[in-house]
């Protein structure tokens, strides 16, 4: 069997992720996943994160030990361009 499942979308720009057992991997728990490896390699990084996120990234002890940042922010079209 499988470690970890991915499956995207049509156009490739969303993608469900789950574990081994078959169940959901939320956004925010791999989003806290790949920012545990990139603040290790440069700690004191800043991540900017989806303000209706869950404030995981805040209270990650890991990522908090490595000295990153979070900041929160709107998302969508009108905020990005």
């Amino acid at each position: 069997g499988a470690d970890v499942g991915l499956g995207f979308d049509g156009d490739g720009d969303r993608c469900g992720v789950v574990d081994n057992e078959g169940n959901e991997i939320f956004a925010d728990k791999v989003g806290v996943m790949l920012a545990r490896d990139i603040a290790r390699l440069h700690p004191g990084s800043t991540f900017v994160v989806d303000v209706k996120s869950t404030g995981l990234f805040n209270t990650d002890a890991a990522l908090r030990a490595d000295g990153a940042v979070t900041d929160y922010w709107k998302t969508g079209h009108s905020y990005i361009k």
